[in-house]
């Protein structure tokens, strides 16, 4: 069939294909304004929720956050978990779930995920920390940190085998030699909890090997004697 359309367009005179051509174009002008005009719209859409909208949301929302992190800096868990929404107080804030609530979307929004993982493991709620955490997304160190949180809080839940994971994503997640070695110590330590010795002696090893000054500081050396 191709073929056969190919032979019949070299047959052609140049009058033939210019009436050709603008037949097609008579008959499909109305499909592709179509399209034109919807991409035109879905554009025009992105435009303004990125720019009018999301704009003044993520000025306002690193405000609250910065309000929050004020109280968190104070150990005020709950204050910048929660907020403060006092009538007729000044300095009333939204505290972390607000802005989760209030500016999703926004980069103060997903940084507030990671310090209410924070804020509620300090508080004593592992699973909603957790949940929390998992929803953060962020550059190296931010997410490093955030990885050992969760293989703490999924500790704290006897999740022994998921905790083991999150302390190995934050691992194998950064070259910052200090990150990684708090997380292989603490690795070291909840395998040296499930009775795996010959495991835990093994990251410890690795540990003495990155940085002596440092496992020993986090006392690396001592388990290592105590494990052989």
């Amino acid at each position: 069939m191709a073929n056969e359309n190919y032979v019949e367009i070299q047959d052609m005179s140049p009058d033939d294909l210019k009436d050709k051509a603008n037949s097609f174009v008579e008959q499909y002008k109305y499909i592709v304004l179509g399209g034109l005009l919807g991409l035109f719209i879905v554009c025009g859409g992105l435009y303004y929720y990125y720019k009018i909208l999301l704009g003044p949301k993520k000025s306002e929302a690193q405000v609250e956050l910065y309000r929050a992190n004020i109280f968190m800096d104070k150990d005020s868990f709950g204050l910048a978990l929660n907020g403060k929404n006092v009538a007729g107080q000044a300095g009333n804030f939204l505290g972390y779930t607000g802005i989760i609530e209030q500016y999703s979307g926004t980069p103060a929004a997903n940084l507030a995920h990671y310090y209410a993982g924070i804020a509620t493991l300090n508080l004593g709620n592992p699973e909603v920390a957790l949940s929390f955490l998992k929803e953060f997304s962020g550059e190296e160190l931010l997410q490093t940190q955030a990885y050992s949180l969760m293989g703490d809080a999924a500790s704290e839940l006897g999740d022994f085998d998921n905790a083991l994971g999150y302390y190995k994503d934050a691992i194998s997640n950064t070259d910052n030699a200090t990150l990684k070695i708090y997380a292989m110590h603490k690795a070291s330590r909840l395998l040296e909890h499930q009775q795996k010795n010959t495991d835990a002696v093994v990251l410890l090893e690795q540990i003495m090997d990155l940085d002596i000054q440092i496992g020993e500081k986090i006392g690396a050396d001592k388990d290592l004697i105590r494990l052989k």
